[in-house]
């Protein structure tokens, strides 16, 4: 009997070390888990803003006029972006003749592929629209230059300022205009109105 029962506390005590050994691995296998990037780091300035951006994204707020970058971009582990206000507004006419501009000129120097996890901004502006207008966010970027954009180069690069048009939407109860980018241009964004119709 006393054989026996030593056989059974054996076995018992066998169990146990294997049951512990299993939940440390266990352990040892979500330590080694890739960890997510962490919460969005906030970021404020008064009209300009210059970060490291890493993996976890981040929101950019300059007074006014927000950017929000999403986390997993393809930015590599860090970059250093500013986002800012411009003092000298871009004319309307060097974006399209027919061009309503709503809110500060803005500057982002990041030019993101963001296919899948597109980029936010938001600006704070009062919108009467127009009538056949829609709002949109126009996006600069660099372009072959010619006849209608010549004056307007783009640094050294031998390149001239070409701009695209997103759709923007306005919330009348915040009175702000956003729109979201899957491309940011990496030069200047400026809120406002276009022709319906081209």
């Amino acid at each position: 009997m006393q054989r026996s029962g030593s056989k059974t506390r054996l076995g018992t005590s066998s169990g146990a070390v294997a049951l512990a050994s299993g939940l440390l691995w266990a352990a040892m296998a979500l330590a080694e888990e890739p960890q997510g990037p962490g919460p969005m780091p906030s970021y404020k300035g008064r009209g300009k803003v210059t970060e490291a951006i890493g993996q976890a994204g981040a929101l950019m707020d300059i007074g006014g006029a927000t950017l929000r970058l999403p986390p997993r971009l393809r930015i590599g582990h860090s970059r250093v972006l500013t986002f800012r206000r411009v003092k000298k507004k871009i004319k309307p006419a060097q974006i399209h003749k027919r061009f309503v501009r709503i809110g500060p000129t803005l500057h982002f120097d990041g030019a993101l592929d963001a296919r899948g996890r597109p980029v936010s901004v938001t600006v704070k502006a009062k919108v009467k629209l127009k009538a056949g207008y829609k709002l949109v966010l126009a996006v600069e970027e660099a372009g072959i230059c010619q006849e209608h954009n010549k004056s307007y180069k783009l640094g050294a690069s031998g390149l001239c300022s070409a701009w695209r048009f997103e759709p923007a939407r306005y919330r009348r109860g915040l009175k702000t205009v956003s729109a979201s980018l899957e491309s940011t241009g990496g030069y200047h964004l400026q809120f406002g109105m276009l022709p319906k119709d081209g």
